[in-house]
């Protein structure tokens, strides 16, 4: 995989996603140029991030910076459905205070590390709401552009307060088995590698690598990450 490859540039400030298929559009590890709100609306799906693997239930949320490179796993025959917002974090700066960061929620923890919560029914709802108002982005209404933001604004402030309440926070699993097989693949993204150079660099048998690595991050098969 080519540097190039992996970097995803968006067009604009805030950009709204809805999509509900059977697979994940980036099936490679890629990074944005924003942060990333990652919002599973239905189904499962394991995500990984940087030294960790997140197994994504309905009403997850996985906060994502521009810093850390993932990849999404969609489970095979499974169905899943996204709500996502990316936002650019030159443009919410500015609203941001010395007392209150609105992107302290992307930056405030370990690359990989503290990126899920789990949303109860009112915050999905909540989450929902936010998301609705944001996509449908501002009018030429005298005043909406402001209300609009306004609404951004709200929308982080929330983030930021589920994200600081320690009990919903979910630890990604980071089986001490894994950690080198993600190391490898980190660190050769732009080299192109197989599962028997992923094996005899980390003194593994392959098929005890691939079963595994299926049975403790649920991907349904470890040629997905290759």
């Amino acid at each position: 995989m080519k540097k190039a490859d992996y970097i995803k540039d968006l067009t604009t400030t805030v950009y709204c996603q809805h999509t509900r298929s059977d697979f994940a559009r980036n099936t490679d590890f890629h990074i944005h140029d924003c942060c990333e709100v990652y919002y599973l609306y239905e189904g499962t799906v394991t995500i990984y991030v940087d030294g960790s693997c997140y197994v994504l239930k309905a009403g997850d949320i996985l906060l994502m910076s521009d810093l850390e490179i993932h990849k999404i796993l969609a489970h095979s025959g499974s169905v899943f459905s996204r709500k996502i917002v990316h936002i650019y974090p030159d443009y919410v700066r500015p609203y941001g205070t010395e007392q209150t960061d609105l992107l302290a929620c992307f930056y405030n923890h370990p690359v990989g590390k503290n990126n899920l919560i789990h949303l109860d029914y009112s915050k999905q709802k909540e989450y929902e709401s936010y998301f609705d108002k944001l996509s449908t982005g501002p009018s030429d209404k005298y005043g909406d552009d402001i209300s609009y933001r306004i609404a951004l604004v709200d929308f982080l402030i929330s983030i930021n307060i589920w994200q600081q309440s320690q009990d919903n926070i979910i630890d990604p699993i980071c089986d001490e088995r894994i950690a080198p097989i993600m190391d490898y693949i980190e660190k050769h993204l732009t080299d192109s590698f197989t599962l028997d150079d992923i094996a005899k660099d980390i003194y593994m048998d392959k098929y005890y690598m691939c079963h595994m690595f299926k049975k403790l991050t649920g991907a349904p098969s470890f040629n997905t990450f290759v």
